[in-house]
């Protein structure tokens, strides 16, 4: 059994951060009802950074690009709260897509480290 397992399905992926050209090390984002949370894959200096992130629930919670540099921004609490490196890529219905993205649930079935 992994952290959350209830949560973490691939039903629930809405897209991803990070190189398409890898995706074994792109940021998995989820989403059902208010609940949120990321599976991170590849974290360059921080090994503690890797794994499913705590699952969350804020009702106002968004995940769009920033107009400024086109990076992803998750927005919760009434504030940004975390901000990618790279762009969010919608799922949108591609079940290809999702399925492939689906492959970091079973790669990574713990939490992060830094929250244990």
């Amino acid at each position: 059994m992994g952290y959350r397992d209830d949560f973490y399905q691939a039903r629930n992926i809405i897209g991803y951060t990070g190189d398409h050209m890898y995706r074994d090390r792109v940021t998995v984002y989820f989403q059902s009802g208010g609940e949120f949370g990321r599976i991170t894959q590849y974290y360059p200096d921080d090994e503690s950074n890797v794994g499913r992130n705590e699952v969350r629930s804020f009702h106002d919670y968004k995940i769009y690009n920033s107009q400024t540099d086109g990076c992803a921004v998750e927005f919760y609490n009434g504030k940004v709260q975390h901000e990618s490196r790279s762009p969010f890529v919608a799922v949108n219905g591609n079940e290809i897509l999702r399925f492939e993205l689906a492959k970091s649930i079973l790669a990574h079935k713990d939490i992060k480290p830094k929250y244990k």
